[in-house]
């Protein structure tokens, strides 16, 4: 018996660019990902949170507890998924491409 290709589970459906959203901090914060849903808030812990967008460049505005705020600039192609991360200290924010 054959099995079916595994798929993983970070790919994106085809065609269509995926941003996984993640927050290791203690506070939550809010992104624009600047695709029409407006601010969505991002809890402390969460880990598979993500929206799809159209593939080209992502300029996400970041909202950070106390009211401090960053942005992100990168390109996303079809077929591409990439998180955004705000890291334990609630302060930086990093970004890379996780699939493929």
């Amino acid at each position: 018996a054959t099995s079916a290709p595994t798929v993983n589970s970070l790919a994106p459906p085809p065609g269509v660019a995926r941003v996984y959203l993640q927050n290791l901090s203690g506070a939550e914060y809010y992104i624009d990902l600047g695709e029409g849903s407006g601010q969505i808030k991002v809890d402390p812990g969460a880990e598979n949170l993500y929206r799809d967008v159209p593939p080209g460049r992502q300029t996400p505005s970041i909202s950070l507890f106390g009211g401090a705020t960053a942005n992100a600039d990168f390109e996303i192609g079809p077929d591409q998924a990439w998180v955004i991360l705000l890291d334990s200290d609630g302060t930086t924010i990093r970004w890379g491409q996780v699939y493929p």
